[in-house]
């Protein structure tokens, strides 16, 4: 969270778009590079788990951690192979005070030890006249 920089063991991409329904709320998308992701084949499933957290920084560089999630998996071969060409997608509607300035999204795959963040700018989230 204090890094100045990002951590790419885990590839990811995202962006943040605001969704002009409330002020201030906007849509994170992020997608996780599933080639990073160590994922344990059990009977006819894929599994793995990854921890995922946020944190939201103001103009100060102050930073606002939300709690961490869990994102399990359990994929079918199926499931495996779009997600291998498509990534693991999480998108959240999120709304934010117009402070916030950038947002970190971290994943950390708890079968390798990886660790991935990426930083988005927050587009001006204040209300126009």
């Amino acid at each position: 969270v204090s890094s100045p920089f990002d951590i790419p063991e885990i590839g990811l991409s995202g962006k943040v778009t605001l969704t002009g329904k409330t002020p201030g709320e906007i849509s994170l998308e992020v997608r996780i590079d599933p080639a990073d992701v160590q994922l344990a084949h059990e009977g006819d499933l894929f599994t793995g788990q990854l921890a995922v957290a946020a944190a939201a920084y103001l103009a100060d560089g102050k930073a606002e951690i939300a709690p961490p999630g869990t994102l399990s998996l359990r994929l079918s071969p199926e499931q495996r192979e779009q997600a291998m060409t498509q990534g693991f997608s999480l998108v959240r509607r999120v709304t934010l005070p117009s402070t916030i300035r950038k947002i970190r999204v971290m994943a950390y795959d708890r079968a390798s030890g990886a660790i991935g963040s990426l930083t988005i700018p927050v587009p001006d989230t204040t209300p126009k006249p």
